[in-house]
């Protein structure tokens, strides 16, 4: 099948692995005059602030909306909890206090919906109901989304890194899905190096914990995922660095022997490590893996990530697929992610599942197959995902805001890097639709 990947890598980012070349002893992702000496390291990058400041309403909030906002020309939607609402729902200007826009209150069985994708004019609004309440403020502008992407890419959460197998194996999938993005929307990031600063100094952190043997803590899953992904940054920012990639290389190298070796396997993470190896080096034996899984776990691929992005590997390869797998693996995709825009509609929230962690991971498959056939139905699916991050949800709290940040609470529990790295894949794709 042909390649589906873009391979568009600018020039600039060339500055950035010279700087980040040299960082293999560096603990954190923090500036160098952070030389702070911790147990635990914190993975951060600068905060960016958010313009808009939200009022707490002093009762339960019973109207839903994103308090991140609405872009000007998309969809915007909000949600009422209640049985009493009334019939309409008014726009209120927070500045000025008139009422700029009424709508119909759409009474459902759970949660009671209201429309107002036709009001598009920018500023700062809350939405008002006779007999529920008020909401939060939210914004209206055609930037919202490239303010959150910046946001994530400023990598504003700090995660601390306690050099365990866990982190890892968390760290090396969030790579992969930062450098998804970079692949696949790289005209995205050509004004910001954010992204790639992060997948290279990420890089020289993990490189830290390999051992002799080319384990990870002799740890199967964890050495899994580094191997896979230190080929994808060998063959990412090889041509930009020869030194840096040939130690990427190396390090891969000595994880997939360290695999191959070993008598206790997981399926799932060694036809990743294998799906990276063939898709940058054409390695045969790689080859022989991946295609024994794909025909062993047909009606699976979708059930973790591994899987997930060892089959859109196979499917980027350059040369040595086999087109009809290739055509059944994509199909596969292609079916879950119809059940995953079916299941959203069904939902009252407008979401796959609101399990956060199973949400995400559905996220990460539309959002590639909204890459490979660009579809609105698709872009609805992202954006109801991330409507409901930002308040959207049972209990009307923002789950990350425009900064970047997530908030602490039981359904943000289970976050790991990827998340970022989801949510950035669906804004650039997102934006990418709209230019």
């Amino acid at each position: 099948m042909h390649q589906i990947w873009q391979k568009r890598v600018w020039i600039s980012i060339l500055c950035v692995v010279m700087l980040c070349s040299g960082c293999s002893s560096q603990k954190t992702l923090q500036t160098e005059a952070e030389d702070a000496i911790t147990i635990s390291q914190e993975i951060k990058l600068p905060v960016l602030e958010s313009e808009i400041s939200y009022e707490i309403p002093i009762s339960t909030v019973n109207v839903l909306v994103d308090r991140n906002g609405y872009q000007t020309d998309r969809n915007k939607e909000v949600f009422f909890l209640g049985n009493d609402l009334g019939e309409e729902f008014r726009i209120i200007d927070a500045i000025t206090k008139e009422v700029v826009f009424t709508g119909e209150i759409e009474q459902g069985k759970e949660i009671s919906q209201g429309d107002f994708s036709d009001f598009r004019d920018a500023g700062i609004y809350y939405i008002e109901t006779d007999k529920i309440g008020r909401s939060y403020q939210f914004e209206i502008a055609e930037d919202i989304d490239h303010r959150l992407l910046q946001g994530l890419l400023a990598g504003s959460n700090a995660f601390t890194y306690d050099k365990t197998a866990k982190d890892v194996y968390e760290l090396s999938v969030g790579m992969h899905s930062f450098l998804m993005a970079l692949q696949c929307h790289g005209s995205i990031f050509e004004k910001d190096s954010d992204l790639v600063t992060w997948i290279l100094k990420t890089a020289s952190i993990v490189m830290e914990s390999q051992d002799e043997q080319g384990s990870i803590y002799e740890d199967y899953e964890a050495t899994a995922a580094f191997c896979g992904v230190m080929n994808l940054c060998a063959k990412n920012f090889g041509k930009y660095d020869t030194s840096l990639a040939a130690s990427y290389k190396a390090a891969a190298g000595k994880s997939w022997n360290w695999l191959k070796s070993q008598k206790k396997t997981n399926t799932a993470a060694f036809f990743y490590a294998a799906s990276a190896g063939f898709y940058a080096n054409a390695d045969e034996q790689a080859k022989n893996v991946v295609v024994n899984y794909l025909q062993e776990n047909k009606g699976h691929l979708t059930e973790s990530y591994l899987s997930v992005f060892g089959s859109v590997l196979y499917l980027s390869a350059e040369k040595g697929t086999d087109r009809d797998l290739c055509h059944r693996v994509m199909q596969e995709l292609v079916d879950q992610t119809e059940i995953i825009c079916a299941q959203e509609k069904e939902n009252p929230y407008l979401v796959y599942t609101t399990e956060l962690s199973e949400d995400m991971k559905q996220l990460m498959l539309i959002s590639f197959i909204d890459y490979v056939s660009p579809s609105n139905e698709y872009a609805v699916v992202m954006e109801n995902s991330i409507h409901y991050l930002g308040g959207r949800n049972q209990e009307g709290i923002q789950m990350m805001n425009m900064s970047g940040e997530w908030a602490q609470n039981t359904y943000t529990e289970e976050w790991i890097p990827v998340w970022n790295g989801i949510l950035i894949n669906c804004l650039s794709g997102l934006i990418d639709d709209e230019e």
